[in-house]
């Protein structure tokens, strides 16, 4: 083998690597507006309860996680939902970012 084909096979395996670091987020970033509920008036400023919808029982590793953007509340009653308190416009966006979120809802509908 030489030098050349060599450092194509080490760039190549960067390039992979960067790649499954990177496709998540990407592919996050572009169907976040997908996940987001229609928000109501006067929610955009304040904290407010959500729902997220997943297409998995959420297990303790993401749970974890998703106490990073509120306080956990319960399920409500659905094995796939998880009922995050007090969370911010921040957090909601950055919520609806993940790929693995199938929804992010507020706990309370629209007046």
């Amino acid at each position: 083998m030489t030098s050349r084909a060599a450092i194509a096979r080490i760039v190549i395996g960067f390039m992979l690597l960067i790649l499954v670091y990177v496709a998540p987020w990407f592919v996050g970033y572009v169907s976040a507006g997908s996940r987001m509920a229609v928000r109501c008036p006067g929610q955009e400023a304040a904290p407010v309860d959500v729902v997220v919808s997943l297409n998995f029982r959420p297990g303790p590793t993401e749970l974890e996680a998703l106490q990073k953007y509120g306080r956990y509340g319960g399920g409500g009653g659905q094995p796939t939902n998880v009922i995050l308190l007090r969370t911010t416009p921040d957090n909601r966006d950055r919520l609806s970012k993940l790929y693995w979120i199938k929804s992010v809802a507020p706990l309370e509908p629209c007046a």
